[in-house]
């Protein structure tokens, strides 16, 4: 189960990898786009109700999530190594 297993971890490493740069990207795209926004008197963009602190929040969720699922393959793999095949 070795090999696989260690497969199964590189693609979970990679997924999270992939989701937290793109997640990341975001958060300065949109940190940049409303620091232009505030040096233009903006204060309230009214074309969406969201706000660096709601996406921030956004943001957490991804990471928690991310770590839940990790945790849960973690967990699953634990149950399988100590279940026999038969």
């Amino acid at each position: 189960m070795g090999v696989l297993q260690e497969k199964n971890e590189a693609v979970l490493a990679n997924a999270d990898a992939e989701a937290n740069a793109a997640a990341d990207s975001k958060k300065k795209e949109y940190e940049s786009i409303w620091k232009q926004l505030g040096d233009l008197g903006v204060k309230e963009n009214n074309y969406t109700r969201e706000t660096p602190d709601s996406l921030a929040h956004t943001r957490a969720s991804v990471h928690s999530a991310l770590s839940e699922r990790t945790k849960r393959f973690q967990a699953e793999l634990a149950l399988q190594v100590r279940t026999p095949v038969e």
